[in-house]
């Protein structure tokens, strides 16, 4: 399997080995979970100190991180079963 990479208006192909992949998987996802985590987290706190948005019952922004967190890695499970496993990067 290979990436397609655009250079220059130019299709090339660059070959990337499976072990290269696959090592790098986990540690890729959990930082973008982590980055839409503290994202989203921190989007709510700026909306809060303005007084656009306010949390209830004893909610706190630590809560809306493990929320965003937890969203996109159901949306992760769900991108992994749905693509075909010789696709999967």
């Amino acid at each position: 399997m290979s990436t397609v990479c655009i250079v220059s208006t130019r299709l090339t192909r660059i070959e990337v080995s499976k072990p290269f992949k696959h090592v790098l998987r986990f540690p890729l996802i959990l930082l973008d979970l982590t980055f839409f985590g503290v994202g989203g987290a921190a989007g709510e706190w700026c909306l809060i100190q303005r007084g656009f948005m306010y949390y209830a019952n004893g909610w706190t922004t630590f809560h809306a991180f493990l929320s965003y967190f937890v969203v996109w890695s159901m949306l992760h499970i769900l991108l992994n079963k749905v693509t075909p496993p010789e696709t999967t990067v």
